[in-house]
């Protein structure tokens, strides 16, 4: 939607596309009153295809979206060994067939339910009705280890920050908050007892809501011109 408001823009994870994101984004543009967007990383869904995919490059890609926005409106709980046999039988499997049968055949194969729904968001179909995949997966093969590894080991990011947190998920651990208020020294944390590792779409109220409080505060939208949420 358009209003005055300033555009609120949602970056999928890993193998996330932005059709998993039109719910919470729709809830989110109501009650914020602004435009949201959901912007899918290289290599993912309508995004470009890429023969790279470093951090630095997807960090160049955002900021360049966020230029387009500003100008025209005016202003990952799996372990890393599951992860990479899902990629090895979504890359192994025969396309020739239809998505329904492509699903049912990795059905047998990725045991994990959230495994399968992120296989499920990435496959379509071609223009004579057989599966193809959505996102680069030779090149997200080669570079998932460097997007795991990946460790910032300095720099602090001074703006009000919010960090939401599933207490069934292990991507956030209590040992780690120090660290993460060390960089964000603003930050603030939001938990939900009631999902695992995607919060916005096992509870999406919570999500919601407490983005909502958070960038309603006062105190925090004031002269700022920029939040991180995470």
């Amino acid at each position: 939607m358009r209003s005055s408001g300033t555009p609120l823009i949602l970056v999928p994870g890993l193998f996330g596309t932005k059709e998993n994101w039109i719910r919470v984004g729709k809830d989110l543009s109501q009650r914020l009153g602004c435009m949201v967007f959901a912007v899918e990383n290289r290599n993912h869904g309508g995004s470009s295809m890429a023969p790279s995919m470093t951090y630095p490059e997807m960090a160049d890609d955002l900021v360049g979206f966020i230029d387009w926005v500003r100008k025209i409106t005016g202003e990952d709980q799996v372990n890393l060994h599951e992860y990479l046999d899902c990629i090895k039988h979504m890359i192994a499997t025969d396309m020739n067939k239809t998505r329904s049968e492509v699903m049912a055949e990795l059905g047998e194969k990725v045991s994990k339910v959230l495994l399968y729904q992120f296989v499920r968001g990435n496959l379509g179909e071609d223009v004579n009705g057989k599966a193809q995949w959505t996102c680069n997966l030779n090149v997200i093969d080669e570079t998932y280890i460097y997007l795991l590894s990946h460790d910032i080991r300095f720099g602090v990011f001074e703006g009000p920050t919010l960090f939401q947190r599933a207490s069934g998920s292990g991507f956030l651990p209590a040992a780690h908050k120090n660290r993460v208020e060390k960089m964000f020294p603003m930050v603030k944390f939001a938990e939900t007892a009631w999902s695992n590792h995607w919060i916005h779409a096992d509870d999406p109220k919570f999500f919601v809501d407490s983005i909502c409080e958070f960038l309603e505060e006062p105190n925090e939208l004031g002269d700022l011109g920029r939040k991180a949420m995470i």
